[in-house]
C-alpha cells in the first residue's frame, strides 16, 4: 500500500514548513524513536508510542503500545478506528486520515507542534536501584566486570573477530556496546546493524568517505569535483549523521545551502568551465533568492544541446514546432467532438498533457497519441481513407510519388473516372492522357509536394525549407522537432502534491493558475511561471496573513545530490584517469 505522509510543523499555531514523503506498507510507526516513520516529541510520547494501520481509503485504526494512548475529543483511548477528515490528539500532535492524491492508497496528515521538545525523561527512562553492599572489594569487582564487558570485550571484538564470535556465543559483548544509538533506518541491513567493522573500518576513527562510497558508488555528486569551494566540504560525514537520534540522517536545515550561498560564487561545469556567476541565496523571498532559469533546448549547426537562461535574456523556445495555445484553448475556434451530441466542448490541458508515474513531469507529446485525434492526415479528397506517414520528409515525398504513379497508371490503363479535387474546376479525368505514367504520377507529386510543404499541411505545424541534394534538386526538408520536457532538471516540483495531475484536475482554469497558456499565440512562448507564482504561497518572511502561506526548506526543490553531475566516484575532469 503506497501511503502519502504530510506532515504540517506549527508554531504557535502558524504554519512553518511542510513536507511531504510517501511510504510503502501497511503499518506507520508512531513515536519519538528515530526508526519510527512518524517521529513526534513531547514527554507524552513514548519511543514505541502507537501503530497506524489503514484500512481502506476512508478508513484507519490507531492502536497505542503499553503506557501510552490518545484522545479524540478529550477522551483518552489506547485505540480508536477514525474516520476521513476526524482528528486524534497524541499528545501535543493532531492526526488525521484525508483524501489521497492522485498514485497514493491513503494520505495521513500529521500536524506537529514544533514547541515540543524532545524528551529526556521519556525516551531514556530508566532506574538504578544499588543493592550491591558498599564494600570496596565489591567496589573493584564491579569496577574490573565494567572494564572487560565494556573495554576488552568491544576492542576484542575489532582485534579478533574470530575469537570474539566465539565469546558471544556464550554471551560476551560486542563492540555494539560503543554504540552512541540506534543505526537509521535505511541503514537497517543485514551486515551493517550487526558488524560495527563494515563501516568502522579504522579503529577509533571517524568513517571517512572511501568506506561510504564502497555501498554508495553510485551517487551523484553535489558539484563538480574540481569546483574550488570543495575544500572541507568533500566528506559524507559534514551533512549525514548517523548513530545521531533524534536527527535524521539527512540534514533538511537550510543553514546546509546557505553556508555556502550565502554570497554569490562561480558556477563551474564538470570540465570545469566558468559559466557566469550564481546569484547568492538565503531565503526563499524577492531579492533574496536568485530568479528561476529556465533549461532551453537549442540547436546549433543540427546539434541540439541545453543552456540555462540568463535571467535578463528574453526567454524563446526553438522547438521548430507553431503551436498556439491560444488558438485551441478557445472554444469559439476549436473544440472537441461530445459523444452522441452534435454540441462541442471547450479542450482543457489534460486533452494533450499526460502526467508522467513520476508525478512531477509530463509525457512527451506526439502526432500519434496527442494530434492524430483532430488533426487527420489525408490529402487527396477522392482518397479519404489514404493519410500521408507523419514521418522525414524523404518518406513522405516517396510515399506520394509512389502513390500518384500508381494513380496516374490507373487513369491510363482503365476506365477514365472524375475525381475530385481541391481546386474546383479542374479536370483530372484526362490529366495524364496519352503521357507516360511514370512521368505524369512525378509531375502530380511534385504539385502535391510543394502544396503541403508551401502552402498548407505539413507547414501548417512544421518549418519546412529547401536545399539542394546530390543532383542539384531543391528538395523540401522538415526542421526537426525538439520539445522541452524538463525546463528545471535541477529543480524539484511535483504536480502530484499540488493536486494538479490527474485529468480531472487538469481543467484549463487550474493550470492557469501558474502558465498563462490561453493568451500564447506561439509556440516559442515559455510558459513556465515566474518566481512571483510561487512567491504567492511560499514566500519566507511574509507579512501578508491573509493567505495561507507554506514555507519550504530548500531540499524541498533543490536535491543535493545533482543527476547532471558524475557520481562521487568519477574521477575529476583533465586528472588523467
Amino acid at each position: 500500500m503506497l501511503i502519502l505522509i504530510r506532515k504540517t510543523r506549527l508554531k504557535n499555531g502558524k504554519v512553518i514548513d511542510q513536507s511531504d514523503s510517501e511510504l510503502s506498507t501497511n503499518r506507520v510507526r508512531v513515536g519519538s524513536g528515530n526508526h519510527c516513520d512518524i517521529q513526534l516529541f513531547g514527554d507524552d510520547i513514548a519511543t514505541n508510542h502507537s501503530d497506524i494501520t489503514v484500512i481502506d481509503e476512508g478508513h484507519l485504526k490507531v492502536t497505542c503500545r503499553a503506557n501510552a494512548n490518545l484522545s479524540i475529543d478529550g477522551k483518552k483511548l489506547k485505540q480508536a478506528t477514525v474516520t476521513l477528515g476526524n482528528w486524534i490528539d497524541i499528545g501535543s500532535h493532531k492526526i488525521a486520515l484525508i483524501p489521497p492524491p492522485p498514485g497514493f492508497d491513503a494520505s495521513i496528515q500529521v500536524n506537529i507542534d514544533a514547541d515540543s521538545q524532545p524528551s529526556v525523561q521519556t525516551r531514556y527512562k530508566h532506574e538504578l536501584r544499588l543493592k550491591l553492599p558498599s564494600s570496596r572489594l565489591w567496589s573493584y569487582v564491579l569496577s574490573f566486570v565494567i572494564l572487560v564487558n565494556a573495554l576488552i570485550f568491544p576492542l576484542l571484538h575489532y582485534l579478533q573477530p574470530d575469537t570474539a564470535k566465539t565469546l558471544q556465543s556464550f554471551g560476551a559483548p560486542s563492540d555494539q556496546i560503543w554504540s552512541t544509538g540506534p543505526l537509521s533506518s535505511p541503514h537497517h541491513l543485514s551486515g551493517l546493524v550487526d558488524n560495527c567493522n563494515s563501516c568502522h573500518t579504522k579503529g577509533f576513527q571517524k568513517v571517512d568517505t572511501a568506506t561510504c562510497l564502497s555501498c554508495h558508488a553510485d551517487t551523484h555528486s553535489h558539484f563538480p569535483a574540481n569546483h574550488p569551494f570543495t575544500s572541507g566540504t568533500d566528506s559524507c560525514q559534514a551533512c549525514h549523521k548517523e548513530h545521531n537520534e533524534p536527527q535524521m540522517l539527512i540534514v533538511q536545515d537550510n543553514k546546509l545551502c546557505i553556508d555556502c550561498h550565502k554570497t554569490p560564487i562561480s558556477k563551474i561545469d564538470v570540465s570545469g568551465n566558468t559559466m557566469g556567476e550564481m546569484d547568492a541565496a538565503t531565503l526563499f523571498s524577492a531579492g533574496q533568492h536568485p530568479h528561476f532559469m529556465p533549461t532551453l533546448l537549442q540547436e546549433k549547426a543540427g546539434e541540439w544541446t541545453k543552456n540555462k537562461a540568463l535571467s535578463t535574456q528574453e526567454i524563446r523556445e526553438e522547438s521548430n514546432l507553431k503551436f498556439p495555445h491560444e488558438l485551441h484553448l478557445n472554444i469559439e475556434k476549436v473544440g472537441k467532438k461530445i459523444p452522441d451530441s452534435p454540441q462541442k466542448e471547450a479542450l482543457i490541458c489534460g486533452d494533450c498533457h499526460t502526467a508522467a508515474p513520476d508525478g512531477e513531469h509530463f509525457l512527451p507529446i506526439t502526432m500519434e497519441a496527442n494530434c492524430a485525434s483532430c488533426h487527420s492526415l489525408d490529402f487527396d479528397d477522392a482518397n479519404p481513407q489514404r493519410n500521408l506517414p507523419h514521418a522525414a520528409a524523404e518518406i513522405v515525398r516517396t510515399y506520394l510519388h509512389e502513390f500518384y504513379i500508381s494513380q496516374a497508371a490507373q487513369q491510363r490503363y482503365s476506365k477514365p473516372q472524375e475525381s475530385a479535387r481541391r481546386v474546383p474546376g479542374r479536370d483530372t479525368s484526362a490529366r495524364c492522357k496519352n503521357q507516360d505514367p511514370l512521368q505524369c504520377g512525378g509531375v502530380w507529386a511534385k504539385e502535391e509536394i510543394e502544396r503541403l510543404f508551401s502552402k498548407g499541411g505539413c507547414v501548417d505545424c512544421h518549418e519546412a525549407y529547401q536545399e539542394e541534394d546530390a543532383n542539384g534538386d531543391k528538395q523540401w526538408q522538415v526542421k526537426e522537432v525538439k520539445l522541452n520536457t524538463d525546463w528545471f532538471p535541477t529543480a524539484r516540483f511535483s504536480h502530484a502534491a499540488h493536486h494538479i495531475m490527474s485529468a480531472d484536475n487538469m481543467g484549463k482554469e487550474s493550470c492557469a493558475s501558474c502558465h498563462d497558456a490561453a493568451t500564447s499565440k506561439l509556440s516559442s512562448d515559455v510558459l513556465m511561471p515566474k518566481m512571483g507564482v510561487c512567491l504567492d504561497c511560499h514566500e519566507e518572511g511574509k507579512k501578508d496573513t491573509a493567505k495561507d502561506n507554506i514555507k519550504l526548506q530548500c531540499i524541498a526543490c533543490h536535491a543535493f545530490h545533482n543527476f547532471a553531475l558524475p557520481t562521487m566516484t568519477a574521477p575529476a575532469m583533465g586528472d588523467g584517469k
